[in-house]
This record gives structure tokens, sequence and C-alpha cells, in this order.
């Protein structure tokens, strides 16, 4: 979860990174959902989830799961620049 600020009550942007569903993961969008963030006073929460060919589209929902980088509580979470 990437925040702009300490304010606790922010609008959610669910950000899925791009990649067709075979590129990619959330430390390769890092610096894209920091960004989304700042730029739009929106917390970001960044998912990550299974790529293909292991794993082919469509993928079950239970296989995503929501990153927050380096931090235990959501209320705490500000990016750094």
């Amino acid at each position: 979860l990437y925040k702009p600020n300490n304010n606790t009550n922010l609008p959610l942007l669910v950000y899925y990174h791009g990649g067709g569903w075979v590129l990619g993961n959330v430390d390769s969008h890092d610096g894209v959902c920091r960004a989304l963030a700042m730029q739009s006073e929106c917390a970001v929460l960044s998912v990550e989830y299974r790529l293909a060919p292991e794993f082919p589209f469509p993928i079950h929902s239970t296989s995503m799961k929501m990153h927050s980088p380096g931090h235990s509580s959501a209320d705490s979470m500000t990016p750094s620049s």
C-alpha cells in the first residue's frame, strides 16, 4: 500500500501491473505505484499475481496477494522517495 501522506481517509486505487499476465511484478512497478500515489493523492494498493506460462490466464482470484512493501501496518504506510 502506497500512501501520499499520513491521512487515514484516502481514496483507494487498486493497481494490477501490466505485462499481459506474463511479465512484470510488484517490484518492477514500484516506481509507477509511488508516482500514482503522490500525483493522485490516493492510496495505491499493488496486487501481485501468478504469471503465465506456469499459471495460464485466467488465474484464480485466490492466487493474488496484496503487496505492502516493507510495512506491517496499513496506517503507517507512506512511500519514501
